[in-house]
């Protein structure tokens, strides 16, 4: 767990920063956002000319990401709307390091992925065709905490990683997952 700390003196604070957001449009990366809602417990704030506002995060923050009391923005909501939507679906072989990852084919500009949250396929039952009725396999994530127990099981685990890079055809980020064992060797087409 990583931990950050931002306090803002010397500011009066109003109603509304019972719920705070951070905006879209005054960080240097549009990914690169939280939503932060205060208890009813706390409005308290409002009266108050500091606060301590405690970040825990699940996963360690990238290298590059620091936090400083710039990185906190009052009164601004996202200039964007997140909400769950299943990707066009990859069939990984085992002869790409990495498969790209899409949103939506019929409609890429009106798409972007924000985070991979699970990763499921199908699974085929003694050589029939996959039907709805299919039972589903979930892949573990990479950055999870599964990978610990793996070296008792031979890499017979495989992992998934979303990976990002800039664009060099459009404005915006490629996204691609990898699949791959704890060690980050590619795993066979057998696994698959």
């Amino acid at each position: 767990m990583t931990t950050g700390m931002l306090c803002c003196r010397g500011r009066k604070m109003s109603t509304a920063a019972t719920a705070c957001f951070r905006s879209i449009s005054a960080i240097p990366k549009p990914s690169s956002f939280s939503i932060c809602a205060m208890l009813r417990r706390y409005q308290t704030i409002s009266r108050s000319n500091a606060f301590t506002l405690r970040l825990h995060f699940n996963r360690p923050l990238p290298a590059d990401i620091k936090l400083r009391q710039d990185s906190l923005r009052l009164h601004c909501t996202p200039a964007i709307n997140l909400f769950t939507h299943y990707a066009e679906p990859v069939r990984p072989d085992g002869r790409m390091a990495e498969y790209p990852l899409r949103a939506s084919h019929k409609h890429p500009d009106a798409y972007d992925i924000f985070q991979v949250s699970t990763v499921t396929s199908k699974v085929k039952v003694s050589g029939t065709e996959i039907s709805p009725g299919s039972q589903a396999r979930v892949w573990p994530e990479f950055e999870s905490f599964q990978h610990q127990m793996e070296y008792s099981r031979q890499r017979e685990v495989v992992y998934w990683h979303h990976r990002t890079k800039t664009s060099l055809l459009h404005h915006g980020l490629e996204h691609s997952i990898a699949f791959v064992h704890a060690d980050g060797s590619i795993p066979g087409s057998s696994r698959f």
